[in-house]
């Protein structure tokens, strides 16, 4: 199981657990997007300046998978749309 913690607005720690499926898919997300940012590392850069950071792009599907999402593919697509909006699929 995978443990997260989240700070909450009000400054205290709020603690989560992902099962391994959830682990699982989190990581073929990461390991996919990651993988079509480099491969279009040079449109990416011609029209965002600069490509998404891969803690950025961690964080955001850390930030669906507590949302609940938790399909890879799903979790791929939105954490990329959420960081390059005009990104081709």
């Amino acid at each position: 199981m995978l443990k997260t913690a989240t700070v909450t607005a009000g400054g205290h720690a709020s603690f989560g657990f992902f099962n391994p499926a959830a682990t699982m898919a989190m990581g073929l997300a990461f390991e996919h997007a990651w993988r079509m940012i480099q491969i279009s590392r040079e449109s990416i850069l011609a029209e965002y300046g600069s490509l998404p950071r891969p803690e950025e792009l961690a964080q955001r599907i850390l930030d669906l998978a507590r949302e609940g999402e938790h399909n890879p593919d799903q979790l791929r697509d939105r954490a990329l749309a959420a960081l390059l909006p005009s990104f081709p699929r």
